[in-house]
């Protein structure tokens, strides 16, 4: 404790921690059920596929793509500090580095055959793509992250749950005609999801705050 003391920058460290803790749990659900909760979120649809933010151009920009990017700037920037003041005695970053370059290192060698730089011919391979998915899956847990994506508006939501309902009813009723069968599956989708509730808003992005509890 004397020692956290007498170091300003240990305490200025302390006192963030402290501090950030302190935010995300009166923030976050916990802080919701005493009337708090001022970074909750709601709940991200959960889709399977990769889902759409925008278009660069004719490209769909995915949000899979940006947290693979994401995670490959954060690989960048710890390579690049621990390599900008290389020493003969490492610290800091590059201590860091040389441990993660001697756990794979010895991993590879050891699945190569156990003999010393057996598997250098796949280290950088398999090492990339064990801490790039490793990152991304970090990165994931943050606040806020699983909720990258695009926000239906209510005309896309009955459109895309629509047509699965219009295919069941042409299916069973060859005889109607097309606005018929769209007349009757907005009717079904009334009856399906009746006691669904939403998180309503004006805007593009979720604002803060929004949360479950703001259910309507």
């Amino acid at each position: 404790m004397g020692k956290l003391l007498s170091s300003p920058k240990l305490l200025v460290i302390a006192i963030a921690a402290v501090a950030a803790l302190l935010v995300s749990v009166a923030g976050g659900a916990l802080g919701a059920s005493f009337g708090l909760g001022f970074l909750g979120g709601p709940i991200p649809f959960i889709s399977i596929p990769a889902e759409r933010v925008a278009f660069i151009g004719a490209y769909p920009l995915l949000n899979s793509t940006v947290m693979f990017w994401f995670g490959g700037l954060i690989l960048l920037f710890i390579a690049w500090r621990a390599g900008r003041n290389v020493k003969d005695v490492p610290s800091g970053w590059q201590n860091l580095m040389e441990m993660i370059y001697e756990f794979f290192s010895n991993t590879v060698d050891g699945v190569a055959g156990g003999t010393p730089k057996a598997g250098r011919r796949f280290l950088a391979l398999v090492s990339t793509i064990f801490l790039v998915v490793m990152i991304i899956n970090w990165v994931g847990i943050l606040p806020g992250v699983g909720s990258i994506g695009r926000v239906e508006s209510i005309e896309e939501w009955v459109h895309h749950h629509a047509e699965g309902i219009e295919a069941e009813i042409h299916e069973e009723h060859s005889g109607y005609n097309d606005t018929q069968v769209h007349q009757l599956a907005l009717i079904h989708l009334l009856e399906e999801h009746a006691d669904d509730t939403f998180v309503a808003f004006d805007g593009v992005f979720v604002p803060l705050g929004q949360g479950e509890q703001a259910r309507v």
